[in-house]
C-alpha cells in the first residue's frame, strides 16, 4: 500500500510538471543579489496552503488601511528602498503541488503605466513541509517629488489532483515622498508597515522587530500551521521538532518552552474557528494526569475568511535543583470550520508529544559583562546588533546576543577570566568593531570578568560605513537605435587599491538586480577598485573605469561613511553565445505535452578542430545558455549525466558527424538550439543493493546488504565489482543468496567463487559459475549476502561496475544497476529510511 501511495504521488506531481504553463516554472538559475540594507516597507504576506491532493488555497493578504490620503513613506532622492512580500506555503501530509507568487510595482503617471520592478517564486514540492521566502523590489527615484505607485499582488495554488490553478490577485495604489538629501549620508529608517484593510491609498506605520527578553535557553519545539479552504477541507500540522533533543542549563537557569510562531489561515469566504495548546509535562513520574510544568493556550473563535492569525505559545520553566529532567511537551492545535451544528466536535485536530532531556548543572561562580552599541555620527542607539565574547586564549566563542531596543546588552553566566568584545552590525551600514575601539581580533583590549560582579560599560560607537553604488548596461549600440539593456546577475566585486597590479583583497561583493542597479555597503574610510564580471561569460570583465586590468582600474577614495554613486559600468559582449531549451515530448498524460528537462550538459565543440569551447546546464524550465564563443561554426552536443535519455547532436542527429553546424557571430547570440531528447528503454533485468540504505550508528557495527536480482531468464554466471568508501565501511566476505541456494528451486548447482577484497582501495569483486544440464534460474531473488563492518563515521555509495550476467549457453543478459548507500552515524529526526533527507517515503512510513 506505501509503494501504491509513493508511486501515486510522484506520478501526480510529475503530472504537475508536465501541464504547467511555462510561465510558472521559475526562471533559470543565477546567483542570488546580495543587497545591503535599505528602509523596508511590506506590502503583503501571500499565503498557499494545500490541504490534501484536491484542495488548496492562496490570498495575498496586502497590507492595505481602510483610509488615508498622504503620502506613505518619505525617502531621499536617489536612496534605494524595498518594499518586500514574505510568502509562505504550507504543505500538510501526503499532499503535493505547485504555489507561485509574484510581486510587481507600476509607475502611474499621466494614465499610463510602467512597470517599475517585480520579482516571482515558485515552489513545486511534497508535505509536510513549510515553505518560505521574500518577493522583493527595490526601488529608487532620482528627483524629488511625489510618485503613484501600484502595487499588485499575484498567488496562485495548484494541488496534484486537480486541473486549474487558484488565483487571487490583488492591487494597491501608494504615494511615495521624495525629498532631497539633506546630509551626505542615508538616514537610517525602521522597517515600515503597509498596515490596515483591503483598498485604498496606503499610510506607512512603524513596525519596529520587538528584541526578546534575555533567557537562559529558548527551545522550539514545534511551528504549529493550519489553514481552511472552505467547510469540507482544512487540515492543521504542528510541524514538531525533532524528538529526544537535549539540553544542558545551569542551575537556577530558565528555559523558555516556545511553539511558533503559529499561523492558521482561513481561505476565500471560509469560516470557522481555531486552537492551539502547549502543555509542558513530566515524562518520568507515573501519575495520571502527569504532573505539568506549565502550559499556554489561544483561541481565535469565530473568524471570517480571508484571515491570518499569528501569535507564539511560550511556557518557560526554572530548573533550580541539579540532576536530569525528561520532559513532555504536548502539543494541540485544531480548526474548526463552519457551518457545522453546535453539537458536533468534528475538527481536523493534530496532537504530538515531543520528549526533551534537560540535564542542569551545578552553576559556578561567574561573572557578567554589559554595555551599549550607539552610532559614531548620530550617538542613537542601535537596536539589533550582534555582540560576541570570545575567550582570550582559545579565541573561541562563549557567548552571543542582540543589543536591544536601546542598544543595551549583556552577557551572563561567564566563567572568570579574560575575554575580548566584538560588536558585529550585521546588516546595518556600520563597520564591525572591537573593544576598545578596534578594527582587528589581535589589537582588542582584553575585558575582565570576576566572580560574582559585572564589568560594565563595556561601550561601542560604531562608525558608519562608506558605499559604493551604481548600474550596470550592456555596451550602447554604436548606431545609437536603440537604449543599452540593464545587466542582471553581474558579479560586483569591491577590493583595496594597494598599487598592487598583482594582488589584492576583496572587501565586498554582491550581484547586480534585473534594472542592473548595485551598492556595496560597510565599507571602512579607503581607496578601492571595483570590477564587473559576466558569471554566464557573455560579456567581457573590466575594472572600474572602463580598464581591462587591474593596474588601468581608477582607484576610488571614499571618506567615512560616503556615499559613492554613478559607479557604472558598460559591458562588451564577449564573442558569441548560444541558447535553446532541452525537453522530451510525451507523457502519461497527453504524448504531445512538452516536459522541459533540468539538469542536462549542453557542449559546444568547434566545429573544425572538434575542440572543447563551451558549456552549460539546462535550468529548471529546460533553458541553457553559453557565452564567450569566437566566431565562427560549432557542434553542439546535449547529454543528460544521469543516463535517463539519450544524448542527442543538433539538429537531431545521434553521431558528431552527422551533427549540423550552428553560426556564432561576434555581439549576438544564436537562439532556438533546442533538443528533444528520447528516454532511454531500461534493461528488463535489474541487479540492486537491498536495502538501498543502510543505516549504522557507529564504527565497529557488522551488518549485511543484499545483492538481488529482478526479471532474470535462465541464469549462468555473472561477475560484478563492489566499489565503496573504505574509511566508512569495510567488506568482510559473503555467501550465496536464497534464490541461488534452495535445493527446492534450483536445479543448477551455483557456486561462488573466492571473493577478491581491497578494503584499501574499496573495491571487492565477486563471481558466480554455475555447473549442470538444467536451465538456470529465473525469476527474482537474492543472489549474494555481502558481510559489512563500519570503519568510520560518514555515508558512502555501494556502486556496482564491471558487470556481468550471461545465461547458460554464456549469451549476455543486458543488465542495469541500482546501487545502494550506507550511513554511519546518527540519522536526521523523522528520516526513517536514513537517506539523510525527510522526504515523501518517510512520510508515508509515518
Amino acid at each position: 500500500m506505501l509503494r501504491l501511495r509513493h508511486l501515486l504521488l510522484f506520478t501526480l506531481l510529475f503530472l504537475l510538471l508536465a501541464t504547467t504553463h511555462p510561465q510558472a516554472v521559475a526562471q533559470e538559475p543565477r546567483p542570488a543579489p546580495v543587497v545591503p540594507l535599505r528602509p523596508v516597507f511590506e506590502m503583503a504576506h501571500p499565503r498557499v496552503g494545500i490541504v490534501n491532493l484536491f484542495s488548496g488555497g492562496a490570498e495575498n493578504f496586502l497590507q492595505v488601511p481602510s483610509e488615508a490620503d498622504q503620502p506613505v513613506v518619505t525617502v531621499q532622492a536617489g536612496q534605494r528602498f524595498r518594499l518586500t512580500a514574505p510568502y509562505e506555503t504550507v504543505m500538510h501530509s501526503l499532499t503535493a503541488g505547485l504555489a507561485t507568487f509574484r510581486a510587481e510595482a507600476y509607475l502611474v503617471q499621466d494614465g499610463t503605466t510602467e512597470l517599475l520592478a517585480s520579482d516571482k517564486a515558485t515552489v513545486i514540492n511534497f508535505g509536510p513541509r513549510i515553505y518560505s521566502g521574500a518577493l522583493n523590489l527595490d526601488l529608487k527615484f532620482e528627483q524629488p517629488g511625489q510618485y503613484r505607485v501600484l502595487l499588485r499582488s499575484i498567488t496562485q495554488v495548484k494541488p496534484v489532483g486537480v486541473n486549474e490553478v487558484t488565483t487571487d490577485e490583488d492591487e494597491m495604489t501608494v504615494i511615495i515622498n521624495v525629498v532631497s538629501p539633506e546630509t551626505r549620508g542615508r538616514a537610517k529608517q525602521p522597517p515600515i508597515l503597509l498596515a490596515g484593510g483591503k483598498a485604498g491609498l496606503a499610510q506607512l506605520q512603524p513596525s519596529p522587530e520587538p528584541m526578546p527578553a534575555p533567557i537562559t535557553r529558548t527551545v522550539q519545539v514545534a511551528l504549529p500551521r493550519g489553514e481552511i479552504v472552505d467547510a469540507q477541507n482544512a487540515a492543521v500540522n504542528n510541524f514538531e521538532q525533532p524528538h529526544q533533543a537535549t539540553i544542558v542549563v545551569r542551575q537556577g537557569d530558565a528555559v523558555r518552552f516556545v511553539a511558533g510562531p503559529h499561523e492558521f489561515v482561513w481561505f476565500n469566504e471560509s469560516h470557522g474557528s481555531a486552537e492551539a495548546s502547549l502543555d509542558i509535562l513530566d515524562g518520568v513520574t507515573d501519575v495520571d494526569p502527569p504532573i505539568s510544568y506549565g502550559s499556554d493556550r489561544v483561541e481565535y473563535p469565530d473568524v471570517q475568511g480571508p484571515a491570518r492569525r499569528r501569535g507564539t505559545l511560550e511556557v518557560e520553566v526554572t530548573f533550580d535543583e541539579p540532576g536530569i529532567h525528561d520532559l513532555i511537551a504536548r502539543l494541540r492545535s485544531a480548526m474548526y470550520p463552519q457551518p457545522t451544528p453546535a453539537t458536533d466536535p468534528r475538527g481536523f485536530v493534530d496532537e504530538d508529544d515531543v520528549h526533551i532531556r534537560v540535564v542542569v548543572v551545578q552553576t559556578p561562580e561567574t561573572g557578567a559583562i554589559e554595555g551599549t552599541v550607539i552610532a559614531a555620527d548620530t550617538l542613537a542607539p542601535l537596536p539589533g546588533v550582534i555582540v560576541r565574547a570570545y575567550g582570550r586564549r582559545d579565541g573561541r566563542p562563549v557567548a552571543m546576543t542582540r543589543t536591544g531596543d536601546q542598544g543595551t546588552y549583556r552577557f551572563d553566566s561567564l566563567r572568570p577570566g579574560t575575554y575580548l568584545v566584538q560588536a558585529d552590525p550585521d546588516r546595518q551600514n556600520y563597520l564591525a568593531e572591537w573593544y576598545d575601539d578596534k578594527p582587528r581580533r589581535d589589537q582588542a583590549d582584553p575585558v575582565e570578568v570576576v566572580a560574582g560582579a559585572t564589568t560594565s560599560n563595556i561601550d561601542f560607537a560604531l562608525t558608519p560605513g562608506a558605499s559604493i553604488a551604481g548600474v550596470v548596461t550592456e555596451e550602447a549600440d554604436p548606431t545609437g537605435s536603440t537604449d543599452p539593456p540593464p545587466l542582471g546577475g553581474i558579479l560586483i566585486q569591491v577590493g583595496v587599491f594597494d598599487g598592487s597590479s598583482e594582488r589584492s583583497i576583496i572587501v565586498g561583493q554582491t550581484y547586480t538586480l534585473d534594472d542592473g542597479s548595485y551598492a556595496v555597503d560597510q565599507l571602512p574610510a579607503g581607496t578601492y577598485w571595483v570590477r564587473a564580471s559576466d558569471p554566464q561569460g557573455l560579456h567581457r570583465a573590466e575594472f572600474w573605469d572602463d580598464a581591462e586590468t587591474l593596474a588601468d582600474a581608477t582607484p576610488i577614495e571614499l571618506a567615512t561613511g560616503e556615499l559613492r554613486d554613478g559607479i557604472n559600468f558598460e559591458l562588451a559582449l564577449a564573442g558569441g553565445g548560444i541558447s535553446g531549451r532541452v525537453y522530451r515530448q510525451g507523457g502519461p498524460a497527453d504524448p504531445a505535452v512538452i516536459i522541459p528537462l533540468p539538469g542536462i550538459l549542453v557542449t559546444a565543440f568547434d566545429a573544425e578542430t572538434g575542440q572543447q569551447m563551451g558549456k552549460a546546464e539546462t535550468g529548471p524550465a529546460g533553458g541553457y545558455r553559453m557565452g564567450g564563443l569566437p566566431a565562427g561554426r560549432y557542434l553542439v552536443h546535449a547529454e543528460d549525466p544521469n543516463g535517463r535519455f539519450q544524448d542527442e547532436w543538433y539538429d537531431n542527429k545521434r553521431t558528431q558527424d552527422e551533427a549540423d553546424p550552428v553560426p556564432v557571430e561576434n555581439g549576438q547570440v544564436t537562439e532556438g538550439i533546442d533538443f528533444s531528447l528520447e528516454p532511454i528503454v531500461q534493461a528488463p533485468t535489474v541487479l540492486w543493493i537491498d536495502p538501498p540504505t543502510t543505516s549504522v550508528r557507529q564504527a565497529g557495527d557488522t551488518f549485511e546488504v543484499s545483492l538481488m536480482i529482478r526479471d532474470v531468464e535462465d541464469l549462468g554466471n555473472f561477475e560484478v565489482t563492489l566499489t565503496y568508501a573504505p574509511d566508512v565501511v569495510h567488506v568482510e566476505g559473503a555467501e550465496l543468496g536464497t534464490f541461488l541456494s534452495d535445493p527446492s528451486q534450483v536445479g543448477r548447482q551455483y557456486e561462488l567463487l573466492d571473493p577478491i577484497i581491497d578494503n584499501e582501495t574499496g573495491q571487492a569483486r565477486f563471481g558466480v559459475f554455475s555447473v549442470g544440464t538444467e536451465p538456470g534460474v529465473s525469476g527474482s531473488g537474492e543472489v549474494l549476502r555481502i558481510s559489512m563492518v563500519a570503519a568510520g563515521p560518514g555515508e558512502t555509495a555501494l556502486h556496482q561496475q564491471d558487470v556481468q550476467v550471461l545465461n547458460t549457453a554464456a549469451e549476455p543478459i543486458p543488465t542495469r544497476t541500482e546501487d545502494g548507500k550506507v550511513h554511519v552515524g546518527e540519522c536526521l529526526a523523522y528520516d526513517f529510511d536514513c537517506d539523510c533527507d525527510v522526504d515523501i517515503v518517510d512520510v508515508s512510513q509515518v
